[in-house]
């Protein structure tokens, strides 16, 4: 699968059923608050993977995850 910049991976409630790689870009795993203030949790990079427990537990995502353009600096 490919995703574009800004483009949702997932949302939090989803099913968890599958495991991803990385192979450009990063992802974005964040939540939002009862604030409404969004929480980046963490950000994986390419030639990382993109597991959540929900694949373990098979309970529903914990976070959103939204692919990002990670430049080289």
């Amino acid at each position: 699968m490919t995703f574009g910049t800004g483009e949702t991976i997932f949302r939090k409630g989803d099913p968890g059923l599958s495991m991803m790689i990385v192979t450009m870009g990063c992802v974005r795993i964040s939540t939002i608050t009862s604030e409404a203030k969004e929480i980046i949790l963490n950000l994986i990079q390419a030639g990382e993977v993109v597991v959540e427990i929900a694949l373990l537990d098979g309970k529903e995502r914990s976070a959103d995850a939204t692919a990002r353009f990670c430049g080289i600096t």
